[in-house]
Formats: C-alpha cells, sequence, structure tokens
C-alpha cells in the first residue's frame, strides 16, 4: 500500500477535525482552523509542485470582425471549414458522415451592413445522414425557433403541394399527448417537446411544444405548412443594447423501423453583439485546448481548411484542435489546430512576437484574420480571434481568501459558541465540506479543459468565506444585534467585490451566495415586517369532520397538513406547470423545507402519546409512501425518494427504540427493513414496465432499449440487470457501459494517486459529470483513496452525531435537526457507494460539494439552517 504525501496530509487534517469536532470549543476552534487551512494549504503545494505538467490552456473566447469591413457578411456560423467561421457540426460524430467538398450550410450570418442577424434552419438529408440543424434565438425568457409557425388552439396541416389529405391539429388532443409522454432529466427541456405525427411519413417537419404552452410547427419540408400561414424569414436586428442570442440543436428523428423519440439536441449557444468598436460572437462555453507548460509551450493557431485540412472526419489527430462543437471537445473535427512550437522569436509574429504563452498567462489577446492562413474570400481581413491563457499557477489568492474564511468564521463565532455547542458543530461540519468543496473546485477545473478556473475559483472562494458566517448570522437578534450585522454585511460585500475584481466571474452559484448571505443578515427584518402583517391575515379554519378523527386517533393536524400540503403541491407543479425536479432553485428545497418539519412534528407527537397505537403508524408509513416515494417517481425525481426515505425510516426506528418495550412498536421497527426490501423488488421488477425482456432477438432488444432513452432509468436497469443493458445497442447504453469501465480508474486505489494528476476524465468530462454525481469518485476517491473516503464519511458521521447528541429526543425541534442532518449524511455515504456500484446509481449529489451547482449549496445550507433552528428551539434559554 502507497502512502503518498497527499493522502497523508488529507487523513493527518481530518483526524484533527474530528478531534477538534468533539473537543470543547474554546480550544477545537483553533485546531478545527488549523487542520482546515492546513490541508488547503498542503495539498495545494503538494499538487502544483509535481514536474511535467500540461499547465497551459487556450480559451477562445470570441471572434470579432470590425462593423466598418466592406464585406456584407461579417461572420458566419455553419459545417464546413472553407465557407464559415465558426464551425457547428449538426450531426453525430457516430453517424459517420463526412461532407463532400463545397456541400456546406450557413446556419447564423451576420451582416455589418445591415446590422442584422439572420438565421437559418437547415433541413436534414436522410440519403447521406446528415441531420437536420434548427436554430433558435431567445426573445424575451423563452425560445423561438426558425421555420416554426404557430398553430393556436386548431389548424390545418398541409402534407403536399394540393393539401389533398391535411393533417388536423386539435390543441386539446394534444395535450393529453403531452401529458402522457415521459420527461427525462431535470427540466422539462425543448428537446422533449419534439412530436412527429405518424400521418407525417418519412417526413422531417415535426410539432414542438414550448415552455411558454404554444403548440407550433416546425418546417422541414418544401411542401408542409400550415393552411392560411406563411413562413417569415428570421432576421434579428442588432443593436449595441442588447445582444442576440442563439441556440443550434440538432433535430434526431426516431429509425423508420425500430421507432425511438424525437429530439433537439443541444449543439451550441452563442451571443452577438455589437459593442459600436467590433461585431463580436462569443460561444456560451469557450472553446479550449491544452498548450503545455511554460518550459515548453506547444501552441500555434493555423486556420484549418481545404488546403491545410485535419487528417480525416472522426480520425484521431496528434495535434491539438480547437473542436467547433458545442462544448469544445478536443476531438478531429476543428476549426483550429495546434500546429508548431512557440518557443522561439520566429514562431512570434502570429501572436505580435512573443515568444511563449506564459507571456499572456492571465489576460487576453487576439489574433488577427490577416495573419492566418484563410482561403474563404468572404472571411474578413479584419477579424480577430480573442484567447484567454488559463494556468496551474497556485493560486494564492484563493489561498488568502480561504484564510480570511477561517479567520472570521472563528472570531465572529468564538464567544457565542461556549453556550451554543450545536452552532459551533454545525459551522464546523459547512467548513469542512465547503474546504472539500474549494479542492475540488481547483483539482476539477484544472484536470477539465472545458472549465475556466476563474469561474470555478469565484464561486468556491465565495462560498468557502461566506456560508458558515451566513450560518452563524442566524443567531437570534439579541445575540447578533444590528450592528454587527451591518458590519458584516459591508464586510461581505467588500469581499464579494474583490473576487468578482479578481475572477471577472459572476455565474450562478456565486450569485446564490450573495442572496443566501443577504437573507441570513436581513431576516430580522423580514420576521419583523411578517409580526406586522400577520393580524390582517385571514385564518385558517380546518373542517371539524379533520379535527375530530384527528383527536379520535390522536393525529397531528399540522404535521399531517404541512407534508400532504407540500405533497399535493409538488403534484401541482408538475401536471400544471411541467416543474420536475427544478424551476428557478432546486423543488427539493422547498419540499425539504416543509415535510421534514412536518415529520418532525408527527414524531414528536407520537413520542409523547402515552399509548402508541397503530392507527399512528398507518398514518405515518402512509406518509411516507405518498409524499417521499410516490409523488417523487411520479415527477420522475427517482434520486429523491432512493436518498430521502431511509433518512426518514432511520430517525423513525431511532426514536420508537427509545419508547418503552411493548405497545405498538413493531409497526415502526418493520418499516426500514420493508423499505429496503420494496426497493430492492422494485429495481428487480424494473424492465417489466415496458414488458416481459427480449430473449435474444436482434429487432426485439433493438426496440426494447429504445424504450429506456434516460440515463437514470439505465443506471437503474443496470444494478441488477447488467447484462441486459450490455445487449442494448443503444447510444445510451454503450455510454453507460463506458461510465463504470471508466469509473474502476478511478475508485480503485485505497490511498489515491495525488491531489493534481494527468489522469483523463473520460465520460465525467461531458457536462461536468466530475462536479456533481461521480465528484466522490474522481474527487475523493482518485486523490485520496477508499481509505480517504471512509474518513470523509467518518468526519460527516461524527459531525452529525455530535450536533444532536444532547438530551430531549423526543422534542420536535431536534427531530427535524435529526431528519435533515441525516439527510445530508446519508446522501453522502450513498453516493459515496453508488460510485463503487454497490447501491444503484441516483443523479443526486453529496450537499455542499457539487461546484457545479448553486441549488446543491443553498439546499445544503437550507438542511443545516432546519437543524441549527431545531436544536435552538429545544435550548433552555
Amino acid at each position: 500500500m502507497d502512502i503518498g504525501p497527499t493522502f497523508a496530509a488529507f487523513c493527518v487534517c481530518t483526524l484533527l477535525f474530528v478531534w477538534a469536532q468533539v473537543e470543547k470549543p474554546r480550544l477545537g476552534s483553533w485546531i478545527r482552523s488549523a487542520a482546515l487551512f492546513g490541508l488547503i494549504a498542503a495539498l495545494f503545494f503538494i499538487g502544483f509542485a509535481s514536474p511535467n505538467r500540461e499547465s497551459l490552456s487556450v480559451h477562445l473566447t470570441q471572434m470579432a470582425a470590425d462593423p466598418k469591413t466592406p464585406a456584407p457578411d461579417a461572420l458566419i456560423v455553419g459545417d464546413h471549414h472553407d465557407y464559415a467561421d465558426f464551425i457547428v457540426k449538426p450531426y453525430a460524430a457516430e453517424m459517420g458522415y463526412k461532407p463532400a467538398t463545397g456541400d456546406h450550410r450557413n446556419f447564423v450570418t451576420v451582416s455589418t451592413a445591415t446590422r442584422t442577424v439572420s438565421l437559418t434552419t437547415a433541413p436534414g438529408d436522410p440519403q447521406t445522414g446528415r441531420a437536420a440543424m434548427v436554430v433558435a434565438w431567445r426573445d424575451g425568457d423563452g425560445l423561438r425557433f426558425d421555420r416554426a409557425i404557430a398553430l393556436g388552439t386548431s389548424a390545418r396541416i398541409c402534407l403536399d403541394k394540393a393539401c389533398a389529405n391535411p393533417f388536423v391539429f386539435d390543441a386539446a388532443t394534444w395535450r393529453k399527448t403531452l401529458s402522457a409522454t415521459p420527461v427525462t432529466g431535470r427540466t422539462p427541456h425543448y428537446y422533449q417537446r419534439v412530436f412527429r405525427p405518424a400521418a407525417f411519413g418519412a417526413r422531417q417537419s415535426a410539432i414542438l411544444h414550448t415552455p411558454d404552452g404554444r403548440w407550433h410547427l416546425l418546417v422541414l419540408d418544401p411542401d408542409v405548412r400550415v393552411d392560411g400561414a406563411a413562413l417569415a424569414k428570421s432576421q434579428v436586428p442588432l443593436t449595441p443594447i442588447q445582444p442576440v442570442r442563439v441556440s443550434l440543436f440538432r433535430l434526431d428523428l426516431p429509425d423508420p423501423e425500430l421507432g425511438g423519440p424525437v429530439r433537439l439536441v443541444s449543439r451550441q449557444t452563442l451571443a452577438i453583439a455589437d459593442t459600436g468598436q467590433a461585431v463580436v460572437l462569443r460561444p456560451r462555453t469557450p472553446l479550449v485546448a491544452r498548450a503545455g507548460s511554460c518550459a515548453n509551450p506547444r501552441m500555434t493557431l493555423t486556420r484549418v481548411s481545404a488546403d491545410n485540412p485535419v487528417v480525416d472526419y472522426g480520425t484521431p489527430e496528434k495535434a491539438l484542435l480547437f473542436a467547433a462543437l458545442g462544448n469544445g471537445s478536443l476531438g478531429a473535427d476543428g476549426s483550429y489546430r495546434a500546429a508548431s512550437p512557440m518557443n522561439r522569436a520566429d514562431d512570434g509574429p502570429l501572436l505580435g512576437g512573443a515568444t511563449s504563452l506564459c507571456d499572456f498567462h492571465g489576460r487576453d489577446f487576439s489574433v488577427t484574420g490577416q495573419k492566418l492562413s484563410v482561403v474563404k474570400s468572404l472571411y474578413p481581413d479584419d477579424a480577430a480571434l480573442s484567447f484567454s491563457v488559463q494556468g496551474m499557477r497556485i493560486p494564492w489568492l484563493l489561498l488568502a481568501f480561504a484564510a480570511f474564511g477561517i479567520l472570521a468564521a472563528d472570531r465572529i463565532g468564538a464567544r457565542g459558541w461556549q453556550n451554543d455547542r450545536p452552532e459551533y458543530v454545525l459551522v464546523g461540519l459547512m467548513q469542512y465540506l465547503l474546504t472539500l468543496r474549494l479542492l475540488i473546485g481547483v483539482r476539477g477545473s484544472l484536470m477539465d479543459p472545458n472549465i475556466v478556473p476563474s469561474d470555478v475559483y469565484s464561486d468556491v472562494a465565495a462560498a468557502f468565506v461566506a456560508l458558515p458566517l451566513a450560518l452563524i448570522a442566524l443567531r437570534p437578534l439579541a445575540e447578533f444585534g444590528t450592528k454587527s450585522r451591518l458590519i458584516l454585511a459591508a464586510g461581505m460585500t467588500a469581499v464579494f467585490a474583490l473576487i468578482w475584481l479578481w475572477t471577472g466571474s459572476l455565474d450562478r452559484p456565486f450569485i446564490t451566495v450573495i442572496v443566501i448571505t443577504a437573507i441570513a443578515l436581513g431576516w430580522p427584518a423580514a420576521l419583523h415586517v411578517l409580526r406586522t402583517v400577520q393580524p390582517r391575515l385571514p385564518q385558517i379554519t380546518l373542517p371539524a369532520r379533520m379535527t375530530q378523527l384527528a383527536a379520535r386517533y390522536d393525529l397531528p393536524v399540522l404535521a399531517i397538513a404541512l407534508i400532504a400540503g407540500a405533497a399535493v403541491a409538488r403534484l401541482i407543479a408538475f401536471w400544471v406547470f411541467g416543474i420536475r425536479e427544478r424551476a428557478v432553485i432546486a423543488v427539493s428545497l422547498p419540499y425539504l423545507a416543509l415535510i421534514l418539519p412536518g415529520f418532525g412534528l408527527y414524531l414528536a407527537h407520537v413520542g409523547r402519546a402515552v399509548v402508541k397505537t397503530l392507527p399512528q403508524a398507518v398514518v405515518f408509513g402512509v406518509l411516507v409512501l405518498i409524499a417521499v416515494i410516490v409523488v417523487p417517481f411520479i415527477t420522475r425525481d427517482h434520486g429523491f425518494a432512493i436518498i430521502q426515505t431511509f433518512p426518514i425510516l432511520a430517525v423513525a426506528f431511532a426514536v420508537a427504540w427509545s419508547w418503552p418495550a411493548g405497545g405498538h412498536r413493531w409497526p415502526w421497527f418493520a418499516a426500514l427493513p420493508a423499505a429496503a426490501a420494496g426497493f430492492a423488488a422494485l429495481l428487480w421488477l424494473f424492465p417489466y414496465i415496458h414488458g416481459a425482456p427480449p430473449t435474444g432477438n436482434l429487432l426485439e432488444t433493438l426496440r426494447y432499449a429504445l424504450k429506456f432513452q434516460d440515463s437514470n432509468d439505465i443506471r437503474l436497469l443496470h444494478q441488477f440487470h447488467g447484462d441486459l443493458v450490455a445487449s442494448f445497442p443503444t447510444r445510451v447504453a454503450t455510454a453507460n457501459s463506458q461510465f463504470w469501465r471508466d469509473i474502476g480508474t478511478f475508485t480503485a486505489s485505497l490511498t489515491g494517486t495525488g491531489f493534481l494528476t494527468d489522469q483523463g476524465l473520460g465520460v465525467f468530462g461531458y457536462q461536468s459529470l466530475h462536479f456533481s454525481d461521480n465528484l466522490s469518485a474522481v474527487h475523493i476517491m482518485h486523490p485520496f483513496g477508499r481509505i480517504g473516503a471512509v474518513l470523509f464519511l467518518g468526519a460527516v458521521l461524527v459531525s452529525v452525531h455530535h450536533a444532536t447528541r444532547p438530551s430531549g429526543q423526543t422534542a420536535a425541534g431536534r427531530l427535524t435537526a435529526r431528519l435533515a442532518l441525516w439527510t445530508i449524511a446519508f446522501s453522502a455515504i450513498y453516493m459515496v457507494l453508488a460510485n463503487l456500484g454497490w447501491v444503484p446509481f441516483t443523479g443526486r449529489n453529496i450537499y455542499l460539494l457539487a461546484v457545479s451547482s448553486g441549488s446543491d449549496l443553498a439546499e445544503g445550507f437550507a438542511l443545516l439552517t432546519m437543524a441549527l433552528i431545531g436544536l435552538r428551539l429545544v435550548r433552555p434559554s
């Protein structure tokens, strides 16, 4: 067993942290601060000191053209290197389609002469395998699609030139189709609201439902049209006030024999702006390529064209490429590529005489069109490509912000912690999780070339400094007065401004941290307003029949109302508004904020009852079944049901264990193993929701496999039916097999491979899964090993146990706190086991560790807030 410095530092600092959590705050706070800062500093110095690392990456941030250029078309977005400035491929790489020379489509054309952006949807070509590219632009809060005609409540759709057999569209009928269509993923995306009626035959045209509730016909065939309506050319004016945001989607049609879904798959999102000095095109995600190290830079940029081609489509190329796909994948389909080293002065003219990319580390530079090998005649001579260079040097400012955050939390919280041990433990737990989040952010941003490190640094720095202080600011006004809040607010404003000036980034997680801090500091003012308004609010009177039943069976009305009301509200949000897992924030945040106090109240009420009755246990079981299992499964939030059921039943088991022997304790003891057995049975029977699995016929297997197109469904199916999934020839099943092959390289070591390594991310680079679902494999078990993962879980469990250790077990506040904290602990345990393949994989995160999720920060903070408030409600003071 190889014990490296990374593993040793992690073990020592985590054990010191655990000691500090059980120690008295006066000494423990200093030990804890030293352990957390020591972990960050040690891993920074150990990791960044490693030699021979590819430390530099170049980010294509924008393309610009002088608006005074005589060329009528300033910038063109298309699918061919010889004819477009920015390339977006309309077909999947695995389709093997190779465009003929000269066969090109232009999707977006920016004109400096008329100051317009012209959008052109390109129909597909079934003969060659080219898929259609559908172009849309953002108008207000929604997207408007090119070649889309509004259908209203009814319309006649002509399918041929003579309109002999029109298709009659009726919105009421199609609303039933919409409600019966399973929606996968986190939100009802555009690409899941596309339908092609059987009457359309082999035509490409489709019916599209947009989130504003309207139906449109997407016209992709010459003779298809809406009777009495005409297509308008999509031209959007370009003004200096508001950029034009354009989204490009590939339309995937079902196989004519096997069927399958119709989907619009996002390929790229672009922002086009007129700055007054130039017309600028910015990709949503900057295209990225590795560029060696300062000791050996190896990057110049050469225009890829017919005279200077890439090796071949689909053929791996040794040279680095700026790919022209949505996420900046480093495949062999690029518009710019690495050609020769940059460490000699004679290579300098491309970059204005620079001898090394290290000269540009941390700031932007541009390459003009005149200095590129360009054969396309329309390409303007003075067009410029703008880049930024990111490096892997030690982020000293991030280290300084970490030191400030630890010291500020320790000094501000120290006095109150002498009389409020739960706050001391919970703030420590948050600091430990945010420390790991900071390390994960730094490590992931340097392993993933598609991540801009400055965006991650702003997020992790703001959360690390602000959230522990925000938790401390939840103290009562008598303990943390108005003057202290104003001083802290001014200090946090200065910190946020410094982080923004340092990184230049203000993304959603950063904004989430600012909002949480503002709420934590300003809650006394909101409470004052609520007390003023409360007398004017109408009083809710429950029906007499309900109160009589509750009294008869000794049931808490408020607890049942909270849980049932939350379940009904979530169903309404799903059925009426199509909201599944998230809207502006994760749906689970307000849902947990209602049901966990509800279950805490219910358990406290039963605990105080002199006689424990069977109806009390039955009602509790029904509430868990409906609110925690059935409703999330209906809204297709499987992960919530699996993660949340067991903490609630485990706390109920522990509470029932403390009751006197006898009575009706057995239903409370039986609920936990019954739920585990029930979930195992559901997973075993999961394949049969679409009929009996195939017996070996290839065509039947294909048809059956196409019924499982959601990655979460495939992961659940894989747990007990791995051989069946391995036989599926679909893209999502193949990706699942690759997922489990790749994950083994990250979870195999007992003691880890080191903090910063040159390990490729594999499938976990897609949509930054290493920052969410798979962070426990990629960023905990890979650097610190399985033993490190056990230590991490131990630190969480010790903190949760010591936060709820004092007596007063049956109080509603303490039970709510236990439910909230065991939700955090169980999610961590479950996701570590899921990444090892020991339990079914879900799309949930470990709270406060997911770098890419602002909702995860908010939900983790909300759970700790519930725990803190619940524990304070039972304080003697």
